[in-house]
């Protein structure tokens, strides 16, 4: 209770080849069956506008059930300039890892960019790690261009 947590999902539209990486010493978790893709055709659920459907588990703190909750997600059209200080900073923080570890999922983000976005949603900064952030990745766009 009183805390926030923000996730950020890759969204692969259905359809589209998925790879799996079983890198690393973790196991691969048992996966849900599809409900937007069979195989290679697609299901009703892919016109139903819905982008995704959002499975979370959690628990009572003096629980030891755990409980299911889902969520329809549909595209409402809002643009990353839309949304919240505290996403927006996410997305730049999520970038600037992608970028230190040259993942080929990084798509299109450049550290300057990762560096604007997080400059324009530094927002209330009491403790000042916001900043020190902007500061980490404008120091790394600095080594990447030596």
């Amino acid at each position: 209770a009183g805390h926030t947590v923000t996730a950020l999902y890759e969204i692969i539209p259905a359809g589209q080849e998925i790879e799996v990486s079983t890198a690393g010493e973790f196991e691969t978790p048992e996966i849900d069956p599809l409900r937007y893709q069979a195989q290679a055709d697609l299901t009703e659920a892919a016109d139903s506008g819905e982008l995704m459907t959002l499975k979370l588990r959690y628990k009572q703190p003096d629980g030891d059930v755990s409980r299911l909750m889902e969520f329809s997600v549909r595209d409402s059209g809002a643009s990353l300039a839309d949304s919240s200080e505290d996403f927006r900073f996410a997305s730049a923080v999520a970038s600037f890892g992608m970028l230190l570890r040259r993942s080929e999922h990084a798509g299109g983000w450049t550290l300057e960019a990762a560096a604007e976005l997080a400059a324009e949603s530094i927002g209330e900064d009491p403790a000042g790690y916001r900043r020190e952030l902007l500061g980490l990745i404008e120091r790394a766009a600095e080594l990447r261009s030596r």
